[in-house]
């Protein structure tokens, strides 16, 4: 079942909207550039679909587009939601509904472009490799705005993009924004004790310290890749991720559901780092690998210990600089990562307003918000156990 829901044509390519990501052939997606990329694969935007996290129960009704040229290939695509409430909201309207309530009528729905419940930089305007990117970012951009005036949107909202994706949106009169995210880079070491090394004296002591507390533990850690990933740990990752959640009274954004999926359509992508006491998991980290960044950002641990959780952290480094890898992305939250090494990077995303009259309303809040992200970067950088302060990296790719 195809499920397309609209279809027009813009800027010469035939666009089609589609209801669900199942409706649209594997292939076709994952030709716009996804390989480098899992979050995006088609794979795993159906399992966020498939297990009733992106579905319009929970807010989120799927309008993804595809671009098709003359030819009737596809050139482009979109994963693209119509939001009716903030709920998962992963997107950067902080203080805008009320605003725009007040100026301009209501603001849901929205239109928003997004990796759904997970904050992680990456490429939202997928173009397939050999097209023309700058007429097919161009071209998505004007199917979103489509898109949001077809369906009554109040806005089209694209977060966490690349600076490409946000380079295009802003030649098409999107407005910026800013956000952080925590992201560890190798800094040209080749071990983990050679990383420490080129700490300051405080960096070196509060990571040997934390290591002699995870060691006296006496417990076992173990990483689990491929062949290892089945479906029959989710359970086991799930009570751990859910218990985090719980100690702070807030509710997880994925559900058991999620995990099953992912391990049991996914075991290529992912890489779990356990520690555990006997057939117990006490503490776990899941991480999605791209070819360039891993994205770290679903941890669970049973019961507070002493350096557990920043042992976790430690051996996904480690693993990192035994196997090549250049940055791990480690979500956009948790400004203790900052001492033990992990760096902060500016985030991009970018919004347009179909009131014109709204939309200096929406710059100015978003030139604040840019503001106040740029201002914990310096507060944080400055925090970094570093002589040189040299994680300091800019803006996330």
């Amino acid at each position: 079942m195809t499920m397309v829901i609209d279809a027009f044509e813009v800027d010469g390519f035939a666009v089609a909207c589609h209801g669900t990501m199942s409706g649209i052939a594997a292939p076709d997606w994952d030709a716009c550039g996804t390989t480098d990329h899992p979050l995006l694969q088609h794979r795993h935007l159906r399992i966020l679909e498939d297990c009733g996290l992106a579905v319009p129960a929970a807010g989120f009704h799927p309008h993804h587009l595809l671009l098709r040229d003359a030819d009737g290939a596809v050139v482009g695509a979109v994963p693209a939601y119509l939001k009716t409430s903030s709920l998962g909201e992963m997107g950067v309207d902080l203080g805008l509904p009320l605003a725009h309530g007040r100026a301009a009528g209501p603001y849901y729905p929205k239109l928003q472009v997004e990796v759904p419940m997970i904050p992680n930089p990456g490429p939202r305007l997928l173009v397939r490799p050999g097209a023309d990117e700058h007429r097919v970012r161009a071209a998505l951009l004007a199917a979103l705005r489509e898109t949001a005036m077809r369906t009554g949107a109040a806005s089209v909202q694209i977060a966490y993009m690349t600076g490409p994706d946000q380079g295009a949106a802003l030649a098409a009169d999107f407005i910026p924004a800013e956000g952080n995210v925590f992201v560890w880079h190798r800094r040209g070491k080749a071990t983990f004790e050679a990383f420490v090394a080129s700490m300051t004296q405080n960096g070196r002591v509060r990571v040997r310290k934390e290591r002699q507390q995870a060691a006296a533990l006496g417990l076992q850690f173990e990483r689990l890749n491929g062949d290892a990933i089945t479906a029959d740990l989710a359970p086991r990752m799930f009570a751990c991720y859910k218990a985090t959640y719980d100690r702070y009274g807030t509710t997880p954004a994925l559900n058991p559901a999620y995990f099953e999926a992912t391990f049991r359509e996914m075991p290529d992508a992912v890489s779990l780092s356990v520690a555990q006491r006997g057939e117990h998991w006490e503490a776990v980290l899941m991480s999605i690998a791209g070819a360039r960044c891993v994205h770290a950002q679903y941890w669970g641990v049973a019961a507070p210990q002493q350096g557990l959780l920043f042992e976790m952290y430690y051996r996904e480094m480690e693993h990192a600089l035994s196997h090549g890898i250049e940055a791990i992305d480690f979500g956009s939250s948790g400004h203790h990562k900052i001492l033990r090494g992990i760096g902060i990077e500016a985030t991009r995303h970018a919004l347009w307003f179909r009131d014109e009259d709204f939309a200096p309303v929406a710059a100015r809040a978003c030139a604040r918000r840019s503001n106040a992200a740029a201002e914990e970067r310096e507060a944080e950088i400055r925090k970094l156990p570093f002589p040189d302060k040299l994680a300091r990296r800019g803006v996330a790719a």
